[in-house]
């Protein structure tokens, strides 16, 4: 609380935020939670021990530390995410038996059913008794066919933590632990370019964790948002990583990092270059969660008519159609563009058919404030 109490008197000046209580709390809990990170073990690797644990005891010297540290969920987290398995399978049962995600749960981050990803746990439960497949710990090089499986899980289980599928709770705990579990995997490639850019978007979207709900527990929309109470420090580091960045060809992380950055340097977001920037993102991922985002801001960028082009795209396709119906974001986003182009009544409806797709009561509820504000002018 001392430290939170500095932070006040050098940052507030003459304007406190509407909230100072809740800004005191937040930041003293944020600078808990960095002590606490900073007295964990923190294990440097030579050469020969980072790219073969054990190589040193098996030449006669003394027992190097483990490729993992002390840290026995991240030697978890690389054990399960097997190469002899599917990615889908792989990063589904990470998220089931490490992070302790539900099936429900799951099946959101993936926007499928939970149906689907029962019967998927299923079969690599399946697979993993009819193979033999050994879940020792991996020797030679730990991340060997798992490195994009493990920062997929640790983003996953990120954005469980930051926008739970049906929990009105936010997990802030989740999101810290994944950022955790992310710097160890960044002990291991400290210059793999995708693993810099993981770390980098989950810091600039954490940065903003204390502004994202009010005292109500409604969620306050990025627009509303007070800017005083997003973490500095957090932006600070996350430019730092993508500055490391560039050494190697370009991924969706990096793309991602880039465009969250954009959301939270300067006064207002970068709306023509978040759009280019989507439209890069897409070569690297085509899902409907891109695609609706790359929507939102050519609507911003370009007018609503040519965002709304873009949504229409996206639900007249085959690929992505069935998708877009059940994606609330993708309603979202529609009654957004019509009310920005003036059209309040097809708004108000495609506000409401999002609230009826959205699990989570914290989200529904904020949806459903939107609809009553338009219906209300």
């Amino acid at each position: 609380m001392q430290d939170a109490f500095l932070a006040a008197e050098t940052t507030w000046g003459d304007a406190p935020p509407d909230r100072p209580g809740a800004w005191l709390q937040t930041t003293a809990f944020r600078k808990a939670v960095g002590r606490l990170r900073a007295q964990r073990p923190s294990v440097e690797l030579s050469d020969d021990v980072g790219s073969a644990p054990g190589s040193r005891a098996a030449a006669g010297a003394e027992p190097g530390p483990s490729w993992a540290g002390d840290d026995d969920l991240f030697a978890l987290l690389v054990t399960c995410c097997h190469p002899s398995l599917s990615s889908e399978a792989s990063i589904a049962l990470t998220l089931r038996h490490v992070a302790g995600l539900a099936d429900d749960q799951i099946a959101s981050l993936f926007l499928a059913k939970p149906a689907t990803i029962t019967k998927r746990l299923v079969r690599a439960r399946r697979k993993i008794v009819d193979a033999a497949i050994s879940f020792e710990p991996p020797t030679g090089d730990p991340l060997d066919g798992r490195i994009q499986n493990v920062r997929t899980v640790l983003y996953l289980m990120f954005t469980e933590g930051y926008l739970p599928a049906a929990d009105a709770r936010l997990r802030p705990d989740l999101c810290e632990e994944a950022i955790w579990l992310g710097r160890q995997l960044l002990r291991l490639r400290p210059t793999d370019c995708e693993t810099l850019g993981l770390i980098a978007l989950m810091r600039l979207q954490h940065c903003r964790a204390a502004a994202r709900v009010d005292d109500d527990g409604s969620l306050v929309r990025f627009d509303d948002q007070d800017r005083r109470l997003w973490d500095a420090d957090a932006i600070e580091e996350a430019k730092s990583l993508l500055s490391r960045t560039g050494g190697e060809p370009l991924g969706k992380f990096q793309i991602e990092a880039a465009i969250a950055l954009s959301h939270v340097v300067g006064d207002a977001p970068d709306w023509a270059r978040i759009a280019d920037l989507y439209q890069l993102l897409v070569l690297f991922d085509s899902s409907i969660a891109v695609g609706v985002n790359r929507a939102l801001a050519v609507g911003r960028a370009d007018g609503p008519p040519a965002g709304l082009a873009v949504l229409d795209a996206l639900a007249n396709d085959p690929s992505t159609a069935v998708a877009a119906a059940r994606y609330p974001s993708w309603h979202v986003c529609r009654a957004d563009l019509l009310a920005e182009s003036g059209d309040l009544d097809t708004s108000i409806t495609a506000w409401k058919r999002a609230a009826e797709l959205t699990d989570n009561p914290t989200e529904r509820a904020a949806i459903l404030a939107r609809a009553r504000e338009l219906e209300s002018e």
